[in-house]
């Protein structure tokens, strides 16, 4: 429930956005003239607004579109300083976004309550990336600069028929802008508080009348918000280039080449807060000999005091490195004057160091160093064609070819030896991934305003894996073996499990995902829809499991079943534009991760837990209202209810199973909610804008469960809370003409309430818990940006 102050907030913040509305009308109404709409990024003359989106790999108008998904403009997160697509997070209806302190480039997308948080690569995401066309396989990595973007999709509910494997919460649908074939410019700088600086650029050049070329580059250095007390420093450095070049060239009339190659490179660290409990065993005095505990001032501290306080105390390096390079060819051959024939061919490669003090503490506990490598081939072939004229397919093959590896280091106290002294952790772990999927999606206009479609993809997925853990004594030069999943025997697996001759444990699953809906167009300016869609996420091994069971026993796949309700209307000659769905979804097999204590070395592990089933009933809306040619308000709002029918977990205490049906979801909150406004008029010889977005997120939990002895199976620790809370972004700049030259000069405020947000929380097995703040404080800046 929430507290009076945050009711109130809500009505405050509802009642400013009313005195802005009359103010902004008032001018508008008064204004010495109209700005001329074709001059308007999102606010728009109203006879004028066409979104059109691509969420069925068709280009249609979002308002006859039957899938919940919602269109925001790059032009708005420009306006309000986006740092990346964190920044979407309350702007779409139940969408949670945050970056993982655990991995470089993290994002733990949650769409409907539905997330997977763990950064480890042989684990996938719930919510899909897709840029370009290309469907990225991991949760790390992905949090990309929003300078180059031409459209930004987020669709919601499974989408596994036409986007891809594992989409079974949604997809996040990024496409940039190609090259124009024409001589053009575009540039930024922008400074800000905390060390930001950025300085990006958009070339266009012409490659005969055929083609052009595009040249592109990014450059952003932070020096982050979070003071460690004990290196006496600012940490959290995040430093990110990013630069390439696309061309686009007509082969023929009909076949049209695009090639994309690009660089990404990131530095930086990742700093993290000490949160354990004064029962966690880095907090007790004498627990273990010859160690000299944390602090108490570090122990026991209240939750909301330490992410306010932006406070670090970690005595290590806490460092990472990212080098990235992505090749991408697409393929467009018009086949007929109905049919086109679309090849998108990918091959994404990055290698990876993280320096990470998990316990956070001031005192050396337990720290690792994580070297990874990360390759990643994808090849998709579709074919979009009108059959007749009331039949359309879109239908293609898919096929993934990933492998990644792991060779970690971890420093411990628990790992000392009396007689052999220090010792270390040497973990490896490597996986390779196979899908092949054939999917097809139809649309039969039964009559002109009835349509229906059916559809369906059919996956393949094919791992092997591999995982060794043992314990190295360097001043002894000694080392003890923990365990080795390649030698295991035949009879030794688990069920449904096979051995490769190299020892890599393999097993495979296939799915069929079905998608069935049907639309009317009552009127010119409504439409509804329902729909009912099956979702699938492939099994998988743990490549932090810490003993031989954990790690070569693989989790099943969990599979959903999503029902939907939705309408799209627009009112007073498309001044007014408002969109709702509703929403059941059935989960079953539902894999959410767990960390467990263990008896023997590292004493911890990760697990996927196929936890049983859930359900998520909710409603999502969105609108804009064009109050006139200068100002429109746009407001968007999810209402979600989640939980648990089965849950069942392993109580490591007493090694039986225990019904936690009752633990809340994680990142699941029960109320989102966006307004905002933009308004835009001439002054002088320019054009003055001013936007103002409120973002509203309820709490939610961090965890799901917590194996710490201290707390009864099954209780999920109110500390692990993000509290709920609003952010204000606002921005005023002023667009004129030079010589040619449009140059557009801003000022911006970023969380003017200055809101905290916690981003992690996790309590590992009772030997130590950590945290980390991803909510950036207030901080204001200004850019001047170039366009000819």
């Amino acid at each position: 429930m929430k507290s009076s102050g945050q009711w109130l907030n809500h009505v405050s913040v509802l009642g400013c956005a009313a005195v802005l509305c009359g103010f902004a009308t008032a001018h508008a109404q008064n204004g010495s003239g109209a700005v001329d709409s074709a001059q308007l990024d999102s606010v728009e003359s109203a006879d004028n607004d066409v979104i059109t989106v691509s969420a069925r790999r068709r280009e249609e108008d979002l308002q006859s579109t039957p899938v919940a998904v919602s269109a925001v403009a790059p032009e708005q997160l420009e306006a309000e300083a986006s740092f990346n697509l964190q920044d979407l997070q309350g702007r779409v209806p139940n969408l949670v976004v945050q970056n993982s302190v655990a991995a470089i480039g993290g994002f733990s997308a949650s769409i409907r309550g539905v997330s997977f948080e763990d950064v480890e690569r042989s684990f996938e995401p719930t919510v899909g990336i897709l840029i370009d066309g290309v469907v990225l396989g991991t949760n790390s990595g992905l949090l990309a600069s929003t300078f180059d973007f031409e459209s930004v999709e987020v669709l919601r509910g499974p989408q596994g028929t036409l986007f891809g494997r594992n989409n079974i919460g949604g997809v996040i649908n990024v496409r940039r802008t190609r090259p124009t074939g024409e001589y053009g410019f575009r540039g930024r700088a922008t400074i800000a508080e905390y060390g930001r600086r950025e300085y990006e650029g958009i070339l266009n050049l012409p490659l005969t009348e055929r083609g052009g070329i595009k040249l592109f580059g990014f450059s952003r250095d932070y020096d982050g918000f979070m003071e460690n007390t004990t290196l006496n420093r600012t940490v959290g450095r995040n430093d990110f280039n990013h630069y390439g070049a696309a061309i686009r060239y007509d082969l023929t009339d009909k076949f049209e080449m695009l090639l994309t190659i690009e660089r990404q490179e990131r530095d930086g660290e990742s700093p993290t807060q000490s949160a354990s409990f004064n029962t966690d065993l880095v907090c007790i005095p004498g627990a273990i000999p010859g160690f000299t505990s944390a602090p108490a001032a570090e122990c026991g501290q209240d939750v909301d005091d330490l992410y306010e306080s932006n406070i670090s105390v970690q005595e290590s390096d806490i460092s990472f490195f990212q080098d990235e390079t992505d090749y991408t060819l697409e393929l467009n051959w018009d086949v007929s004057d109905n049919a086109t024939i679309t090849s998108i061919t990918a091959y994404r490669e990055l290698e990876e160091e993280a320096n990470q003090d998990f316990d956070a503490t001031s005192v050396p506990f337990f720290s690792s160093i994580r070297p990874q490598e990360f390759d990643q081939f994808t090849q998709e072939v579709r074919l979009a064609a009108k059959l007749t004229d009331r039949v359309d397919v879109v239908a293609g093959l898919f096929y993934l070819d990933s492998f990644y590896s792991l060779d970690q280091t971890t420093d411990s106290v628990l790992f000392g030896d009396p007689m052999l002294g220090a010792g270390q952790q040497l973990s490896d772990a490597a996986q390779d991934t196979q899908s092949v999927a054939v999917f097809a999606d139809f649309d039969f206009s039964v009559t002109d305003r009835l349509r229906l479609n059916v559809g369906g993809r059919y996956t393949y997925d094919r791992k092997k894996f591999e995982r060794s853990s043992e314990l190295f004594f360097p001043a002894a030069n000694f080392t003890v073996p923990i365990f080795d999943t390649t030698t295991l025997t035949d009879d030794q697996l688990a069920p449904g499990t096979s051995l490769e001759s190299n020892g890599r444990i393999e097993e495979t699953w296939d799915d069929f995902s079905p998608r069935i809906s049907l639309d009317y167009q009552f009127t010119d300016d409504i439409f509804g829809y329902v729909a009912w869609a099956q979702g699938y996420r492939a099994g998988g091994f743990s490549g932090r499991g810490g003993d031989l069971a954990s790690s070569s026993t693989p989790f099943d796949p969990e599979t959903v079943n999503s029902y939907e309700v939705g309408f799209r209307t627009e009112w007073f000659d498309n001044a007014l534009r408002l969109n709702g769905t509703f929403f059941y979804a059935d989960y079953t097999d539902k894999q959410e991760e767990v960390v467990v204590a263990l008896d023997v070395a590292p004493f911890q592990a990760t697990i996927i837990e196929n936890a049983g089933e859930a359900d998520y009933l909710g409603f999502e809306a969105d609108g804009e209202w064009f109050v006139s040619d200068n100002f429109s308000i746009n407001a968007t709002l999810g209402w979600l209810d989640a939980e648990y029918d089965e849950f069942l977990t392993l109580d490591p205490t007493t090694s039986t199973l225990v019904d936690q049906s009752g633990l809340e979801l994680r990142r699941a909150p029960e109320v989102t909610y966006s307004i905002g406004g933009n308004y835009q008029r001439n002054v002088g010889s320019g054009q003055l804008r001013a936007t103002a977005q409120w973002n509203w997120v309820d709490d939610f939990f961090l965890t799901i469960v917590n194996d710490d002895p201290n707390i009864s199976p099954g209780f999920q620790n109110p500390r692990g809370i993000s509290d709920a809370a609003g952010i204000l972004n606002s921005s005023v700049s002023y667009e004129f003409d030079v010589q040619g030259k449009t140059i557009t000069a801003s000022v911006f405020g970023r969380n003017l309430t200055d809101s905290f947000r916690s981003g992690t929380y996790l309590p590992v097995a009772g030997l130590f818990t950590f945290a980390a703040n991803s909510q950036e404080p207030r901080s204001f800046g200004g850019s001047l940006a170039v366009e000819f």
